[in-house]
């Protein structure tokens, strides 16, 4: 054995007696794991290493970087360069929870953060006794090490160390995660809500209102029942309470949102980084009763005392405002109250109003954007946009109207319409074009629509009554809907390739990603956001993402479509790196029904 070695092991038994000692004098818990992981750090210079450990839901409870301290010294920790906040939200929070839940493979995501300006980082599993993952080192350097942590020749003799600490962690925060399941008070009542509110306002001690909204939890209600929901909400006030700490006032309201008031202590960014941080905290996986899983995104409205009102009632109404504007912004998203979205609530609410009589009233449509396919020269398919002219206020723009038609459950009889008008609209353009190979129609089906079974049960019989074939038609659905580990989804979308309809992935790169959902649905398309095309001519990092997504396609027999194609320099580079198909301005822009089968008909009548 090395004089190395000799001395590593020498520091690991000094270092695990003082680690001991610490947890017996009650040192903080954080400052336990800090040490913890300043060992790991020592064994491998080169290396920054966190440790984070997992409940039993695979949420973040314990960490080497301080989660269990309140949430306002979590956020407060710049200085350091590496944070749980850094890797805590899109891939990063999805794999480090897959991987503490044992549900995948964590090489395959070796290095999380690059699609975000993170630095590589990797997540490393550490073991129990039985194959139950203890806790994840998420390990970064200058450059990541050829061999895993555990080729080491100490290896063990620090995952063993590692153990006895988690071990004697978990049993001294015990009387923690116990209180952090208590009851949350319910009040439906929004008077008593705001007397109870009214107790902790002082003029003199700034606050901070935030109301929390898990994205999805009426869908689950409505398709899982009331009890589904009330588990996901429970856990979900766990986490919160687990993250933040002490608060000054946290309550349940009749619509399931959570309300909490913070001591104002830093400026409007500080507010934000902590309306972040405790919005990537209650976000991630939820554990059914039964073994499923449940991905649900996370909104959040933000008000501050007595900046923006000095009454409770005022308070929670602003705090409301920012977290209609949160979602209406497409979810998952934190917004802090401005003046101007008085005016926008007010519009919310007539736009919700007006939105249930424009379908019978005729004030919806579609419109049809062309995809040219750049191996055959034809257009091969096309996208169905839904329009919304409001007899009053004109167009109304989609990312307006969409979420409200999701929240008030009219996205269901709406979808509907819009599959039986582009099945109609498919089987014209199929029958004009008088080919052999199918021309498709794609349909955007919303992430809610898959909480109502029996809309597939529609589809199947409208096709079946006018006799059109599924081969006409695709359905476009998003990354976020495959993080949805239910049966139900994946039969939906075994029903939907079943009646011959295609799959496509939307808005590919910006969300999650992962590899292994790829594997596990089976994916026809994936549509390269408009985000990304942008800037493939100006920008070489951007190509490059790019590039590697259509070589990954490529490999995977997965078709590409590029979305937002605007210029002939990006029509021609996409063209010539082998991506399938494009759709943008830079080839036509959507057209109502009539004007895109004229357009349609003067391309050489092949379609794909």
């Amino acid at each position: 054995m090395t004089s190395l070695m000799c001395k590593r092991r020498e520091l690991l038994g000094t270092a695990r007696a003082e680690l001991s000692e610490r947890l017996t004098d009650g040192a903080e818990l954080a400052e336990v794991l800090n040490k913890t992981a300043s060992v790991v750090e020592l064994s491998f210079p080169s290396l920054s290493c966190r440790i984070l450990i997992p409940d039993e839901w695979g949420s973040l409870t314990l960490s080497g970087i301080g989660s269990w301290l309140p949430l306002r010294c979590r956020a407060a920790d710049e200085q350091s360069g590496f944070t749980l906040m850094d890797i805590g939200g899109g891939i990063g929070a999805q794999h480090i929870q897959e991987v503490c839940l044992g549900g995948t493979d964590f090489s395959l995501h070796s290095e999380i953060g690059s699609f975000h300006d993170v630095v590589p980082c990797r997540v490393v599993p550490v073991l129990g006794g039985e194959g139950e993952v203890v806790c994840v080192f998420v390990v970064k350097g200058p450059e990541m090490p050829e061999a895993e942590i555990g080729a080491a020749p100490d290896a063990e003799e620090i995952y063993e160390l590692v153990r006895n600490v988690v071990d004697r962690c978990r049993a001294v925060a015990g009387v923690g995660l116990e209180s952090a399941n208590d009851p949350l008070p319910r009040m439906s009542d929004r008077d008593v809500l705001s007397q109870n509110l009214a107790s902790v306002l002082d003029w003199d001690c700034p606050l901070v209102l935030f109301i929390v909204a898990l994205d999805n939890l009426h869908q689950v209600s409505d398709s899982l029942g009331r009890g589904a929901a009330d588990r996901i909400l429970k856990d979900s006030v766990r986490r919160l309470r687990l993250a933040m700490g002490e608060t000054e006032f946290l309550a349940q309201t009749g619509n399931d949102e959570l309300v909490v008031a913070l001591r104002h202590i830093g400026d409007l960014p500080y507010v934000k980084r902590m309306a972040e941080c405790m919005r990537r905290a209650v976000s991630g996986y939820y554990v059914l009763e039964g073994g499923g899983r449940l991905w649900t995104s996370v909104s959040v409205g933000v008000a501050l005392y007595p900046d923006h009102g000095e009454e409770a009632s005022e308070l929670l109404s602003y705090a409301n405002q920012a977290l209609i504007a949160a979602k209406g912004g497409g979810y998952s998203r934190v917004r802090v109250f401005e003046r101007s979205m008085q005016e926008s609530t007010l519009m919310h609410r007539r736009l919700a109003k007006d939105l249930s009589v424009a379908l019978r009233e005729g004030q919806l449509s579609l419109h049809y954007q062309p995809i040219f396919d750049y191996v055959h020269e034809k257009i091969c398919k096309a996208e169905a946009l839904l329009r919304w002219r409001h007899p009053q206020l004109g167009e109304v723009s989609p990312a307006l109207f969409i979420p409200i038609a999701e929240a008030n459950g009219l996205i269901h009889e709406i979808g509907n319409w819009v599959f039986r008008e582009a099945a109609r609209v498919a089987l014209e353009w199929n029958r004009r074009s008088g080919s052999d190979v199918p021309h498709r129609i794609c349909i955007n089906r919303s992430p809610t629509q898959f909480f109502a079974e029996e809309d597939i049960e529609r589809w199947s019989e409208c096709l079946a009554a006018q006799q059109i074939p599924g081969e006409y038609l695709s359905v476009e659905i998003t990354e976020s809907l495959l993080l949805d580990d239910r049966y139900g989804v994946h039969e939906q979308l075994r029903q939907i390739r079943a009646m011959g309809m295609k799959v496509a992935l939307d808005d590919f790169g910006t969300g999650y990603s992962a590899l292994s959902y790829l594997k596990k649905f089976e994916i026809d398309y994936l549509k390269i956001d408009r985000s990304f095309i942008r800037g493939i001519v100006s920008d070489p990092r951007v190509w490059v993402i790019v590039e590697s997504i259509i070589t990954m396609a490529r490999r995977l027999g997965i078709r590409l479509i590029a979305e937002g194609v605007e210029t002939r320099d990006q029509a021609i580079l996409l063209s010539q790196a082998g991506c399938d198909m494009a759709q943008g301005y830079f080839y036509a822009r959507p057209m109502p029904e009539r004007e895109f089968l004229e357009f349609s008909s003067v391309w050489p009548r092949q379609g794909h």
